[in-house]
């Protein structure tokens, strides 16, 4: 016989379908043989009897109950199985994969995929493995000079292997090469740029003569030219002082003699008044500009102060050098 339900094809005698637990209503035809699945017909009669079927009915709901609790286990074993593979896919699977890829982005020499792939999870030795990375990179870019990156990631690293030493001899490196750098933008005249490189090495070698001599330039005061006075013979401290009449004035205000030649220079309210006497250098107009002495718009002498005190004046036209000191 089939189910009236579901169609399935089930045993004759049965009492409910087996499939779909659909209850199957009493026929003639579902009784025979008086079997204990069946409901029996009396014989005198060819009627069912009533408590026979009382039973029947009672078995039926019996059977029917188990069914219930069949589909509640089948359930819950299935909640039980889901809730531990997707456990097992957060806490294994999935972490086990990311570290299989960062571990195949380091072999390739990625490393910048596999600490980003180390550091989706907390997994195996991840947290090494992205010092590691670390490390290799920093070396890189320390035989690069990129020394900033250099240092960045050593001092992150902290005691990781030789980072410490490694650290130490990135900061001395980056100084060094950041100082020359600072200095070739100040004999360019790229005084903005030098400055900012000088400020930040703080006390490193000559640093602070060298924001001495920009400050020279670029805020010519009389006391950032008192201040370039004192470093005379560093660098071109002479040009920075000599740079104009008007930055020079103090400095050489008196008589400077040497060899039987002078110069003797005299500031007054609306101006300076300069007499000489020197080879090669005829009485004309007079200026002091970019270290040299000029008359009639031609650089005549080249004027280089030694200190406070003595100055060193060379004639262009003569090639003659005397040494002059300050007498008055």
């Amino acid at each position: 016989m089939y189910c009236r339900k579901c169609g399935k094809q089930i045993p004759d005698d049965s009492a409910f379908c087996q499939f779909c637990g659909t209850i199957l209503e009493y026929t003639p035809e579902l009784v025979s043989n008086n079997t204990s699945d069946t409901v029996p017909i009396s014989e005198e009669r060819g009627e069912v009897k009533s408590a026979d079927v009382k039973n029947y009915i009672h078995d039926v709901i019996k059977r029917i109950k188990k069914i219930p609790d069949i589909a509640l286990i089948a359930a819950a074993i299935a909640v039980v199985l889901a809730i531990v593979l997707l456990v097992l896919n957060k806490n294994v699977f999935t972490p086990s994969k990311f570290y299989n890829n960062g571990v195949t982005a380091m072999e390739a020499g990625d490393y910048e995929s596999a600490i980003e792939a180390f550091s989706a999870y907390d997994f195996k030795d991840s947290q090494e493995q992205i010092k590691e990375c670390k490390y290799i990179i920093a070396n890189d870019a320390y035989e690069e000079c990129s020394y900033s990156e250099a240092i960045d990631l050593f001092r992150e690293l902290g005691s990781y292997k030789d980072s410490e030493d490694l650290l130490n001899i990135c900061i001395a490196d980056y100084e060094e090469d950041s100082y020359n750098k600072a200095v070739d933008l100040y004999r360019s005249g790229s005084y903005a740029s030098a400055s900012s490189i000088f400020e930040e090495l703080g006390n490193y070698k000559n640093t602070s003569k060298y924001l001495t001599l920009i400050k020279g330039r670029t805020n010519p005061t009389q006391a950032t030219i008192d201040s370039v006075i004192k470093i005379l013979g560093f660098e071109d401290a002479s040009d920075v002082l000599f740079q104009s009449y008007s930055t020079a004035a103090e400095f050489l205000e008196g008589t400077w003699s040497g060899s039987g030649w002078y110069f003797h220079f005299m500031k007054k309210d609306n101006g300076a008044v300069c007499d000489w006497s020197f080879p090669g250098v005829p009485s004309a107009v007079w200026d002091i500009k970019d270290g040299y002495f000029i008359t009639g718009n031609t650089r005549r002498c080249k004027l280089e102060a030694i200190s406070s005190s003595i100055i060193v004046v060379s004639s262009l036209g003569e090639s003659k050098t005397v040494t002059m000191n300050k007498t008055s």
